[in-house]
């Protein structure tokens, strides 16, 4: 790329979305890794029990921020599992309370599932994800795209 060059267009959306972590000493390593692991979620975990004992470790360590209650109850995918019940209703709901009621008829056939199918699609096809976002399902704007892409991560919060 050239100096200075700044990406537009789905570059610019791709790029505009994602997290950047300093871990060079700029900011507290511990403040950083508690991003990290905000950041991360439940991604790429295969285990539940290790995920309230990297919790519990991280907390020991003191990673920052407070680890959520969910994360350390005996049923720690419990507010997943409620959302993975959500009916379309339920999906037009979570549009509303995430200022994204105007994107209703574009989500109206999703339900909890499906919502987690795109979770899964926007980290295997991270392109694909924000050129469907865009162009089939009326999220023209860089604050629209933002907002749903924020409340979709926290749906597993």
């Amino acid at each position: 790329m050239e100096s200075h060059y700044k990406p537009d267009g789905w570059l610019g959306m791709i790029l505009g979305a994602k997290l950047y972590i300093d871990f060079s000493g700029k900011q507290a390593f511990d403040s950083a890794m508690a991003k990290l692991i905000k950041e991360l979620g439940v991604r790429g975990r295969e285990d539940t029990q290790t995920d309230i004992v990297v919790a519990r470790e991280a907390a020991e360590v003191g990673a920052g921020a407070p680890v959520p209650a969910a994360m350390m109850s005996s049923h720690p995918l419990d507010r997943e599992a409620e959302f993975l019940t959500w009916t379309q209703e339920d999906v037009a709901k979570w549009l509303e309370k995430n200022d994204l009621g105007s994107f209703k008829s574009e989500f109206s056939e999703y339900d909890g599932k499906l919502l987690r199918r795109l979770q899964g699609v926007r980290s295997e096809a991270p392109e694909f994800f924000y050129t469907m976002l865009t162009t089939k399902m009326g999220l023209k704007t860089m604050p629209d795209v933002l907002k749903f892409t924020e409340a979709l991560d926290n749906l597993t919060i």
